[in-house]
């Protein structure tokens, strides 16, 4: 019972030490509506320490062709990720979605940031002039369709573009689609040395224990 039970804090110490941190997360632009006055919308800066969000939104697309600009500022150096989902399905088609790293940027401070429906801030032109990283893939999952880029190293500032096509049938809603950037931090050498640590005690264990 004694090794069972000193398994599950090893479990329970590298869980911790993983997460650490998870609970003081901050919406810095939460439910933030694009911008159509500026080249692009600010999202905000995000520290990945306090494992900082931000969440986007385009109501009201109508129909036609539609081609947005969204830039975020990661500092620290910390993980980032974004995903999107995109509704109604069977009416808003033809997406796709690049980022960009950003090596200049002039940007607004998020104006009330953290609440829900505030206004995000606004950047110039010249902050969408990056290098492309990567095409995000855009999967339909059968209720929306889905763009997804796994947590990745990120210091700076980023952009992303989505474009694609709406066709609003009559009678329904505005076609819409919505999404979030997160963030958490980079886990130093230390960190995966404790939390490995924790792991091979919880598995000695349960050997000992099945011996």
């Amino acid at each position: 019972m004694k090794l069972l039970k000193k398994a599950w804090l090893g479990l329970a110490f590298s869980a911790g030490v993983l997460a650490s941190g998870g609970a003081s997360a901050t919406a810095i632009c939460q439910g933030c509506n694009y911008q159509f006055a500026s080249p692009a919308t600010f999202l905000g800066t995000l520290n990945p320490i306090s494992f900082d969000s931000a969440s986007f939104t385009h109501t009201g697309l109508g129909n036609g062709s539609f081609n947005d600009w969204w830039v975020f500022q990661v500092n620290p150096a910390g993980l980032g990720g974004v995903n999107a989902v995109f509704l109604p399905t069977d009416a808003v088609t033809g997406f796709s979605i690049s980022m960009y790293s950003v090596a200049t940027a002039t940007c607004t401070p998020v104006i009330g940031a953290g609440t829900p429906g505030s206004a995000p801030g606004t950047c110039d032109a010249a902050t969408v002039a990056g290098g492309n990283l990567s095409l995000l893939p855009v999967v339909n999952n059968g209720s929306g369709f889905v763009v997804n880029l796994p947590n990745s190293p990120l210091n700076g500032y980023y952009a992303f573009n989505i474009t694609g096509m709406s066709i609003a049938p009559a009678g329904t809603q505005p076609n819409l689609y919505s999404g979030n950037v997160t963030t958490t931090t980079i886990p130093e050498p230390g960190t995966l040395a404790l939390a490995a640590l924790g792991l091979l005690a919880a598995g000695a264990g349960l050997r000992r224990r099945a011996a």
